[in-house]
């Protein structure tokens, strides 16, 4: 068996240690670079859902509630949900857009980098709380967590999960089968 020791991979160069206090500076850089890159793409984003003439809104919650009767929530507990079927929250709509970029700098910047400087020194997160409606997930708390993981490429976080039963269709399965129905009686006609 091979002893490994890691100075023998470079003789020629002495491996430097990274001082802890400059090791949290370029944490706190590439957590800065991950906010004001988030928030060129989400500039662009909502550009380009003006000209196509798309909503960018995130969805609201109790919007939702008005259109659909639901039944009462019941807790699931913390699971792993995927980060990319969040869609929705419940009463923080003027922060974010639908993908979770940032819509403004007040007071979201330093909150938002100091998440981001958690995960990315994979300290522990606190779990956010959704609801559960369908497979989509309506953040109840933890928007800028969300966002944060968004811009980071997490594909999963934890969550307190909420289980709202619908009772009828569900809306963004409705809308697109309704499209489908109006435009195959327009071609019957």
């Amino acid at each position: 068996m091979m002893d490994f020791k890691y100075h023998s991979m470079d003789n020629h160069r002495s491996v430097n240690h990274i001082d802890p206090k400059q090791w949290q500076v370029i944490v706190w850089k590439r957590a800065r670079r991950a906010y004001r890159n988030m928030r060129f793409r989400g500039g662009i984003w909502r550009l380009w859902c003006r000209l196509t003439r798309k909503s960018c809104a995130l969805m609201d919650f109790s919007t939702f509630q008005k259109k659909c009767q639901l039944d009462n929530p019941y807790a699931l507990g913390i699971q792993a949900i995927p980060v990319n079927q969040i869609m929705g929250s419940v009463g923080c709509v003027e922060d974010f857009d639908a993908k979770f970029f940032p819509l403004h700098d007040k007071g979201v910047e330093k909150r938002w980098v100091g998440v981001a400087e958690q995960f990315l020194i994979n300290e522990s997160v606190p779990a956010i709380e959704v609801f559960q409606v369908g497979n989509r997930y309506f953040v109840k708390d933890g928007h800028h967590r969300v966002s944060a993981a968004r811009a980071l490429g997490i594909r999963f976080i934890e969550a307190q999960v909420y289980v709202v039963k619908i009772l009828g269709d569900l809306p963004w399965v409705i809308a697109p089968f309704r499209a489908l129905r109006s435009r195959q009686a327009e071609q019957v006609r």
